[in-house]
């Protein structure tokens, strides 16, 4: 996904990809040498167990997504301790402790799919990951960021996006140049 940074290392032994920041979709297959699929990140090692799952590296916690089949994953600080992640489930997990498995929502893989989805969201939340997908600066005036939205958006026009959020809700958004983009009450 956007604004995201990893690593590939995939040698005799294993497969493994270091997430340092941001999310990434895997879709394992069947490997001739049968080397295990592992993602790494601060928090703790995922290894597929046969699967396809997204996996979003944040501050100080991780989160995995599984659509297919099942995703183990061992904490960073305490090893021995595991989970297992089903497909239609979500974990997020920090470096010493689980998280309660969820069901997952469509929302958090909808980018893999080149839409956005939001069911209910705060304006500013919505903004936030909108800007992950446009150049230069999208800002939300605190005034409006509680404003709830919800839809599906296509990822390829990110103006036509802001052009419904301001037919829908009561903002107003305003280009200082095409890479600087406001949104402020009415």
């Amino acid at each position: 996904n956007t604004q995201s940074a990893v690593d590939v290392r995939f040698d005799t032994r294993q497969r493994a990809v270091h997430l340092w920041y941001g999310e990434i979709a895997i879709t394992t297959a069947k490997d001739a040498q049968q080397r295990p699929f592992h993602v790494v990140t601060r928090q703790g090692q995922l290894t597929a167990l046969g699967t396809e799952f997204t996996v979003y590296q944040q501050d100080n916690v991780t989160r995995v997504t599984v659509q297919q089949h099942a995703v183990e994953v061992l904490l960073a600080n305490r090893p021995q301790e595991k989970r297992i992640v089903s497909a239609g489930e979500s974990l997020q997990f920090s470096a010493s402790e689980f998280g309660a498995i969820a069901s997952a929502d469509d929302e958090s893989t909808a980018w893999t799919q080149g839409i956005l989805s939001f069911s209910d969201k705060p304006l500013g939340d919505v903004i936030a990951t909108l800007s992950r997908y446009r150049n230069g600066v999208l800002r939300c005036d605190p005034a409006v960021a509680g404003l709830r939205l919800s839809g599906t958006f296509p990822l390829k026009n990110t103006d036509a996006i802001l052009d419904v959020i301001a037919k829908t809700l009561p903002v107003k958004i305003q280009s200082v140049t095409r890479y600087w983009v406001n949104i402020s009450p009415l």
